[in-house]
């Protein structure tokens, strides 16, 4: 069977189903045999001749269904196909998961478009499916996500750490600390990142075990240090946020009687093959970057 039958097809089927009462103007056995083919290779009879018209099966009205979905599918394999193949060699293709973004790269992408103007970097933000297919059909360079990909034909490694960390102004009472303990938060208005995960959420909560100061949720990274720095609370939020909104006049400090998870790890995926040396230089770029952070 080839594309070019199943748009026939669909062509004729459309004009059978226009709402025309006459049908398929009919002419005979010929313009039956034209679907010959297709029909042999389905096992089905997808139209039949009546006297003045030829009508759709109701094979044909469910086939007709299925074929435009293969039709658009076989579209848009052909439209990224071709934009593939007219992408520089440099272009560096990253699947980001579990609710990753690319503002967690924002800073080091700045270092690397001006040592590396020639590479350019495209995040999708996909499902971990469509992630992994993509990894699987080399659509996709490199992958992120929360966790590994073992047992399916991809290397994972880990990459960056997303434990919790509190933000202070710098005099405030918990600064001259090293460390804050989970247990001091009750006595402090605290301000939460909404992307925390539940879990996290929870950990911090039960420690207040329904006491404590208020909570307020804040939507991104950049407002939560905002408020921080205006004096309304005590800031909790993830390593990598903190890193890509980084702002001077605060205080950092690990957040500790809190049990890490695994999902707390971001995890870089990618084929078992050899990588290109442009995506190379990229992965040890951001293994520095994170480092440091």
């Amino acid at each position: 069977m080839r594309i070019t039958h199943l748009r026939q097809f669909i062509l004729a089927a459309e004009e059978v189903s226009s709402g025309n009462s006459s049908g398929y103007p009919a002419k005979g056995s010929a313009q039956l045999a034209e679907f010959s083919e297709l029909e042999a290779f389905l096992g089905a009879r997808l139209f039949r001749q009546e006297r003045r018209a030829m009508r759709l099966t109701v094979a044909g009205k469910l086939f007709l269904q299925d074929a435009r979905r293969l039709v658009a599918m076989f579209e848009q394999a052909q439209l990224s196909a071709q934009s593939v193949e007219s992408e520089p060699d440099c272009v560096l293709r990253v699947a980001l998961s579990h609710g990753l973004g690319p503002e967690y790269f924002a800073g080091m992408l700045g270092q690397l478009h001006e040592d590396e103007p020639e590479v350019q970097v495209r995040f999708f933000e996909v499902s971990r499916e469509q992630q992994l297919a993509g990894l699987h059909q080399h659509a996709y360079d490199l992958g992120f996500a929360r966790s590994p990909a073992d047992g399916e034909g991809l290397l994972s490694v880990p990459f960056w750490d997303d434990s919790l960390l509190v933000v202070i102004p710098g005099l405030h009472p918990l600064a001259p600390r090293t460390q804050v303990d989970i247990e001091c938060l009750p006595d402090f208005p605290l301000l939460l990142q909404c992307s925390l995960r539940d879990w996290q959420v929870r950990t911090v909560l039960g420690a207040r075990q329904g006491g404590g100061r208020p909570v307020e949720y804040v939507s991104s990274a950049e407002m939560l240090l905002s408020l921080v720095n205006a004096g309304y609370g005590v800031g909790i939020l993830r390593q990598a946020d903190l890193k890509a909104n980084h702002r001077s006049g605060l205080v950092v400090r690990p957040l500790v009687s809190y049990v890490a998870r695994e999902s707390d790890t971001t995890w870089l995926l990618h084929c078992e093959a050899v990588p290109a040396p442009h995506i190379q230089r990229f992965i040890y770029r951001l293994a520095t970057y994170f480092a440091r952070a």
